[in-house]
């Protein structure tokens, strides 16, 4: 039997945990801050429960769909969505319009944009890989030249993989579309808690079948014998462990495996790979959290606002959600809680965040209970931009043979959440064998 440890408690991690312990291996699992998830999380707040920026989940059957839900099923422990209706909205002419459908172009455009999504899911996957080196913009210029319709691939880039589609692999976007029609019925949040709730299902699952997972316990030396990682050594309630892992899977971003491996236990090939890496995230970004004391905002929807961001500009827009109207206990009776995302720091980024949502809802002032507002400084570990994506990215594997790598900076496909359990599922599939278990 394996005896695995793995480093991180971000999806990926939990994911690869969860598996491996349906696999008859249970993990250890540390985590060095004093919560589950990852960039995936939670915490309480003044009555409110607050996630770590936006998140949603494939929503499939009334529950979290997708890989994770998968896992979650084969757990025992899906988790209830509530679904987004629709997915994404635009605020526009003073009114929140959706923009499935295409209906946020003119109706005699429509009809070319059935035929793209139509010649996109006809495009076998193996052969998606053939676009990863062109960008979603190249591809929809050799389509068209009309302005909006390119300010439409735009905006499905950015809401796909969160990258402008001068810079988005069109092959990392036609995958994820293809498993977003595949795999799912659209977006949702879970109607109990925040986006942290699938992260505790995933951790719950784990320990029920004899994991162990470590809050607070940080990582402090790797030793490398000959090929393999010998020695792993953590801090945990001031005291140092060290374990023998068999073997390590490491879930924070993959160039960060060299704050604890000096570079020259890799092949130069890989180190290098690995600096080019760094600084390849997207982000940071402003999230503001806002408490009204009324019901004012009734879309169950993302909303990108203002109505005179121009969408072929990267970061010019802003993004307001409500988690209150899809979790029951995300604010108190009576209350409605707003998160309005703002693709910059600064002290002008509350101030925008603000003005924006009074935009939306006319006299939002008056009705403040309080704003909270705090920086993601990682939004993406490493961008879906050309030659980022594919076979650009490093695998599961590593040259140390006992050591691993999931998440959503090694190779696997999906919009959020839905890479880093893509990257798990591929790892264990690797440990076992090729073993079956979803």
């Amino acid at each position: 039997m394996m005896k695995p440890v793995i480093v991180g408690a971000g999806i990926g991690g939990l994911c690869a945990g969860a598996l491996l312990a349906l696999h008859g291996h249970p993990p250890l699992i540390l985590e060095k801050e004093p919560r589950v998830g990852g960039r995936a999380t939670s915490y309480p707040y003044r009555g409110c429960i607050l996630d770590n920026g936006w998140h949603a989940s494939y929503f499939k059957n009334g529950y979290v769909g997708g890989t994770i839900g998968r896992i979650l099923q084969k757990l025992g422990r899906s988790v209830p969505l509530a679904p987004l209706i629709p997915p994404l909205s635009m605020f526009r002419n003073g009114t929140i319009e959706s923009v499935v459908g295409f209906n946020h172009v003119p109706e005699e455009l429509r009809s070319f944009l059935v035929r793209c999504a139509a010649e996109i899911r006809s495009i076998p996957y193996e052969k998606t890989h053939e676009f990863d080196d062109i960008t979603v913009h190249q591809w929809a210029s050799q389509k068209t030249q009309n302005p909006l319709l390119l300010k439409h691939f735009n905006l499905s880039s950015y809401f796909a993989i969160t990258a402008h589609s001068s810079d988005a692999s069109a092959g990392e976007y036609f995958r994820v579309l293809q498993l977003a029609t595949s795999l799912c019925e659209g977006l949702g949040y879970p109607v109990q808690g925040g986006i942290k709730t699938i992260a505790d299902s995933l951790a719950e699952g784990i320990c029920s079948l004899g994991g162990r997972i470590l809050l607070g316990a940080e990582v402090v030396d790797m030793e490398v014998h000959g090929s393999v990682i010998g020695t792993v050594t953590y801090q945990s309630e001031g005291n140092l462990v060290e374990v023998c892992p068999d073997p390590l899977i490491f879930n924070p971003p993959v160039y960060s495996i060299l704050d604890y491996i000096n570079g020259r236990e890799f092949p130069s090939a890989f180190f290098m790979t690995l600096q080019n890496l760094k600084g390849k995230n997207t982000g940071p970004s402003t999230q503001v959290y806002i408490l009204i004391d009324s019901l004012l905002l009734q879309s169950h929807s993302l909303i990108l606002l203002p109505e005179d961001a121009d969408m072929w500009q990267p970061g010019e827009h802003c993004a307001l959600f409500s988690p209150s109207l899809l979790s029951k206990d995300s604010a108190p009776a009576g209350h409605q809680l707003l998160l309005i995302a703002v693709p910059h720091t600064g002290k002008s980024a509350v101030r925008r965040a603000q003005e924006v949502a009074g935009d939306v809802i006319p006299g939002l002032d008056s009705h403040v209970v309080w704003t909270h507002s705090f920086i993601t400084r990682v939004v993406d570990g490493l961008a879906k931009h050309v030659g980022l994506v594919g076979s650009h990215r490093v695998g599961v594997t590593s040259p140390l043979h006992n050591l691993f790598f999931v998440g959503d900076t090694v190779q696997g496909t999906g919009p959020g959440m839905e890479l880093p359990a893509d990257s798990a599922l591929t790892c264990v599939s690797v440990l076992t064998g090729g073993e079956g278990v979803l």
